[in-house]
């Protein structure tokens, strides 16, 4: 839906703003139609300093998101922006009341702390989102900020591979091969040492994609998974492995996903990657 409007969304933190700007810049991915101008005003302390950006955030009918760790402040900053109507959330708060309830104890209320603490997690989630955006060959034109790239033929697992590495933050793309088609030409644009190719039995294959259909319920694509076509298309993948040299290739057949992961970090580390 089309919309000219632009908004205003304020962060405002007692420490950096840095935890509080990823996690709205995550939720933000899923209004991506929307003009957003983004105001990140770190090292709020004071009721001085709180009346003042939240004056200049009510003039431009922002909506304020905050992260501030001293409850007398939070009392204060809350207490201002109700009055001045400004429609806020709380990113840490809440959570560190749970925490709190079942620590039994008060949190330490020291500002600056959770960049230190979120730096790892935040960048696991850039890694997600990259390798959800770059799945089954989507976003071909941004192979090139991948760490890792993974191509094998239909259900060798490429997907779950990638989800596992980028919970390990790596950036991970996956690209689907086709017998009857070329690979796509971004492929052999990157840095070819990136890619991990795999390979997998044809009978268990075979039986991956019976059972896929039998979820499906879609018996007109029975030849997706009769044995003598699978292994032409093993044939063929293990053919254009060849031809690339430089592809690391791994055999998934009887491979846990956690393995497999963990062979291609060990292959990736060794070839100076990350």
């Amino acid at each position: 839906m089309s919309d000219d409007r632009r908004y205003y969304l304020y962060i405002i933190s007692d420490g950096t703003g840095e935890t509080a700007e990823r996690v709205v810049r995550a939720a933000l991915l899923q209004f991506r139609h929307r003009n957003v101008a983004l105001k990140r005003i770190p090292n709020i302390r004071t009721e001085e300093q709180m009346a003042q950006v939240l004056g200049e955030a009510a003039e431009k009918k922002a909506m304020v998101a905050y992260t501030i760790v001293s409850s007398e402040r939070r009392e204060i900053f809350i207490h201002e922006a109700e009055r001045l109507a400004i429609p806020t959330v709380d990113v840490i708060g809440p959570t560190m009341f749970t925490l709190s309830e079942f620590f039994e104890t008060s949190p330490e209320e020291k500002p600056g702390l959770f960049p230190e603490i979120d730096e790892d997690y935040f960048s696991r989630i850039d890694a997600m989102n990259f390798a959800v955006k770059h799945d089954d060959g989507q976003g071909l034109r941004g192979l090139g900020k991948a760490d890792i790239v993974i191509v094998g033929p239909s259900r060798t697992s490429k997907t779950p591979t990638s989800v596992y590495l980028a919970q390990k933050g790596w950036w991970v793309a996956n690209v689907p091969l086709v017998k009857e088609l070329d690979p796509p030409i971004e492929l052999f644009e990157l840095d070819q040492s990136r890619i991990v190719a795999l390979m997998i039995d044809a009978e268990r294959l075979s039986r991956y994609r019976a059972s896929r259909i039998a979820q499906m319920k879609s018996p007109q694509a029975s030849s997706y998974a009769e044995l003598c076509n699978v292994a032409q298309e093993i044939e063929w993948a293990r053919d254009l492995y060849r031809k690339n040299p430089q592809w690391y290739v791994i055999d998934i057949s009887g491979k846990a996903v956690e393995e497999v992961a963990g062979e291609i970090v060990t292959v990736m580390n060794r070839r100076g990657i990350r």
